[in-house]
């Protein structure tokens, strides 16, 4: 009997990823692939199509129809988005209106401008989420999340930037960019609002990075522990460095930060069924205490899925919990399908899930076959064999990120880091001690500041060892090859073409990476010396212009 509820668990399991995949798959199309217009008329095909299912049986017939409805439900959501949020932002794009407002989060203040998120309310403009604009000689007030303004300004669609196609704010639920006129007028003030507590939370524990750690490290601790890049983009080097390094994903808070949470917890308390229940516990506090961002919800998500599976006593399959995050965000915000954050975080979190687990595997039978197990030999050679270990799962994890998202990120960066495996490894251990300690050091500042900044001098060591690595590897030659040169994008391509090529034609089920990496790593030291000499070989120019 446990047998066949196990089977129809599965089946049930299966038809949810097939029926998100399609869902998912439906949103992306719309966004990329079809005009506005077109929408109803792919809902319908969609709907359609399934009528042939009647014609088909079995497993076949219920595939069909999943695949069919959930697509023509993706674009009909779709449509109803851009009907409810789109169209609205584009009827009052150029008009300058004077509306009522409630602060959503804290200002971001640069050195010419000031942005604060809101979201508008009233009958005066369209009930949308905004960004409101300060440039120049119009005075940003002071305000806080929950405050409640009234403000002239000049209405722009979001979805355009100087004229061109703009994804970015429509990704983050943002739909009109607002230029206020003149002086805004608080009406309300919302301090001790409850909604916006996460809000407040974040902003204070950026606060508190500033006053526990060393400014040589507080730019890299403030983006780790909050996802804030901004003292990091202000630090033109530092930026550029991590970004050669390819470590820039440690700053963008996500599944990476509440997989330490998540670790972390499971060495301390040993009974599994506990465990489970005290990380769901951690990660609904983290969720607001970082901010309550996108990334963090959708990390939540996913962790929040996988773990209560077994509490629930339900099976629990990875990648079904992956689509079904995927398409929970989808469902709510459409628009969310440009989000690049997105793309890279479920492309990383695809490659572990399928990837990791056979590297990790082949790289430990290859290690067992030559060393025996882990529990084997004296106590240095045991220390060894765990490091070994550590070593292969850090490997194994940066490889299954990086083969899905790599593509996603030399399309909208125009980079690929090629010493990033490697720098990874390196810091792996800095960057999960640094993590968790740095939440210490901040709940001691709140408390004791100097205790704060004791503990912060310590995670201090930790960032200071991770910036050290990064200003290294950032000097390495060809530590990144950029796609703005056509040849590096087609070496790009040829190597996924390579591999995939291996693996369809391996042999005796058993995929061996080496012949297909030395192929790679030839053709790229190859494509470096023709670089070179071509490169030598046609003269220089220089051009400069005065502008008086």
């Amino acid at each position: 009997m446990p047998a066949v509820l196990h089977e129809r668990e599965g089946s049930t399991l299966r038809k949810l990823a097939t029926a998100a995949t399609s869902f998912s798959a439906a949103i992306f199309a719309a966004y990329y692939l079809l005009p506005p217009a077109w929408l109803w008329y792919a809902a319908s095909a969609s709907a359609l199509c399934a009528f042939s299912a009647l014609f088909l049986r079995g497993d076949t017939k219920r595939r069909v129809l999943l695949i069919t409805l959930s697509a023509a439900l993706g674009f009909g959501c779709f449509r109803g988005a851009y009907l409810r949020r789109a169209v609205p932002a584009q009827e009052v794009s150029g008009q300058e209106l004077r509306f009522t407002a409630r602060v959503t989060d804290y200002p971001t203040v640069y050195d010419t401008a000031t942005y604060v998120p809101v979201e508008i309310i009233g009958d005066d403009a369209p009930n949308l989420p905004a960004r409101l604009c300060y440039y120049y000689e119009t005075k940003a007030p002071n305000l806080l999340p929950g405050d409640t303004i009234r403000v002239t300004a000049s209405l722009r669609a979001a979805d355009t930037r100087y004229g061109r196609p703009y994804a970015a704010l429509n990704a983050e639920d943002v739909w009109i960019s607002a230029y206020a006129k003149d002086d805004t007028t608080i009406l309300s003030k919302g301090e001790n609002s409850l909604r916006y507590f996460p809000k407040r939370l974040a902003n204070t524990v950026k606060t508190l990075c500033e006053k526990v750690y060393s400014p040589a490290t507080v730019a890299l601790m403030t983006g780790l522990l909050t996802g804030d890049t901004k003292l990091l983009y202000s630090d033109a080097l530092l930026y550029s460095q991590m970004a050669k390094a390819g470590i820039l994903h440690v700053v963008a808070v996500s599944g990476m930060n509440v997989a330490f949470l998540v670790g972390f917890i499971r060495l301390l308390v040993r009974r599994k069924r506990t465990a489970s229940w005290v990380s769901i516990a951690v990660i609904l506090f983290f969720v607001p205490f970082a901010g309550a961002t996108p990334s963090v919800l959708r990390a939540a998500f996913m962790y929040l899925f996988v773990l209560l599976a077994p509490l629930l006593h339900r099976q629990n399959d990875s990648l079904t919990s992956l689509t079904a995050v995927l398409a929970v965000m989808l469902a709510l915000n459409p628009y969310a399908c440009a989000s690049v954050s997105l793309q890279l975080t479920f492309a990383a979190t695809l490659g572990i899930l399928t990837i990791t687990p056979a590297v990790y595997k082949g790289l430990e039978g290859a290690h067992r076959a030559r060393t025996g197990k882990p529990s084997d030999g004296s106590r240095l050679q045991r220390f060894g064999k765990r490091a070994l270990t550590e070593v292969d799962a850090a490997l194994a994890a940066t490889l299954g990120a990086i083969v899905f998202s790599t593509p996603i990120s030399a399309l909208y960066f125009g980079y690929v880091s090629l010493i990033g495996i490697l720098v990874n490894i390196l810091i792996f251990w800095a960057i999960t001690a640094a993590f968790l300690l740095g939440y210490f050091a901040c709940a001691f500042g709140a408390l004791w500041l100097p205790a704060g900044k004791l503990v912060g001098a310590a995670t201090g060591l930790f960032a200071s060892f991770i910036l050290a690595v990064v200003r290294v590897a950032a000097e390495v030659p060809y530590g990144a090859v950029y796609t703005n040169n056509n040849a590096f994008a087609w070496w790009i391509i040829a190597v996924y073409a390579i591999f995939i090529l291996f693996y369809v034609l391996k042999r005796d089920k058993h995929f061996r990476p080496v012949t297909p990496t030395c192929l790679a790593v030839i053709s790229l030291c190859c494509l470096i010396v023709w670089t070179e000499r071509s490169a030598a070989r046609e003269p220089g120019s220089f051009a400069a212009l005065d502008v008086g």
